[in-house]
């Protein structure tokens, strides 16, 4: 029988496709009057290369999303971040992992850096002002093996251990010290 394909519309000013444009393994589509923009698929591994300018991704619907999916590791697919436009921010439904000496930077200047080395871990504030940590009741430094190092309790004492022993502790009427004190 026949069926139409695609229709060059004079009147629109346009290509109408009505079937599926089927391009083989390593042939490119291109776009840009120099083909500066292409999309091509090697047999294995699927390609978007761009050779001028930068590549934007603009969701034009009010609220939209912008999802980014792959495999969950089992075989199906799971959402590893979305650009959310209703709630105006980024979410990460999966964890990132930064290599070592890759930071993670806040502020327009990197004013803080969240970083390790291979070494150590950091967490450098580079910028004005102060390095403020927050807590919503208490604050607690404790080792990976759960040992504390220091307790600030949210309008009480603030305590400090040695070797996971409370050596030193604000109290309401002064300090409280165990064990030898050394001026």
């Amino acid at each position: 029988g026949v069926a139409e394909y695609f229709r060059l519309d004079g009147g629109d000013v346009r290509t109408i496709v009505s079937k599926e444009f089927r391009f083989l393994d390593s042939v490119e589509a291109r776009f840009g009057t120099g083909g500066d923009f292409r999309l091509y698929h090697s047999g294995s591994t699927s390609f978007m290369q761009n050779f001028t300018g930068d590549i934007r991704i603009i969701n034009y619907a009010t609220d939209g999303d912008i999802e980014f999916f792959s495999d969950d590791g089992s075989g199906g697919e799971t959402e590893y971040f979305r650009v959310d436009g209703g709630q105006e921010k980024t979410l990460f439904s999966k964890n990132t992992e930064h290599q070592d000496s890759v930071k993670a930077q806040f502020g327009d200047s990197a004013d803080l850096q969240i970083y390790h080395d291979g070494s150590n871990s950091y967490i450098q504030d580079t910028g004005t002002g102060n390095l403020i940590i927050t807590g919503s009741s208490n604050i607690q430094l404790k080792s990976a093996g759960d040992e504390f190092y220091m307790i600030a309790n949210a309008d009480g004492q603030v305590a400090l251990y040695n070797n996971g022993i409370k050596k030193f502790e604000t109290t309401s009427s002064g300090v409280d010290v165990t064990g030898r004190m050394a001026i």
